[in-house]
């Protein structure tokens, strides 16, 4: 009787975990639209190479970012599934 009930919060867990996590990507797609306004502006001068060598790292930082940022969230839904303390959860960007 209580496994319909513990399937129904662990979907409702899934869903606010994804839901936090596509709004952080939101977010992160803000933060990287209004960064690469100014960089941009930083950067002129610079040959095409260079700019385009600057761009695909700062992308590669984010998207490790928020790679990381999803282990810690189902590092961190796994410890409150089975109830142990999570580990430090400090989230990057």
């Amino acid at each position: 009787a209580n496994a319909p009930i513990n399937a129904d919060l662990k979907q409702t867990e899934i869903a606010k975990s994804i839901k936090f996590l596509s709004e952080k990507i939101v977010s992160m797609e803000k933060q990287i639209s209004e960064n690469s306004s100014q960089f941009s502006i930083n950067i002129k001068n610079f040959d095409e190479t260079v700019k385009h060598y600057i761009e695909s790292v700062m992308l590669k930082i984010a998207v490790y970012s928020l790679i990381e940022q999803f282990r810690q969230a189902i590092s961190l839904e796994r410890c409150q599934s089975l109830n142990k303390p999570p580990p430090s959860s400090t989230f990057i960007f």
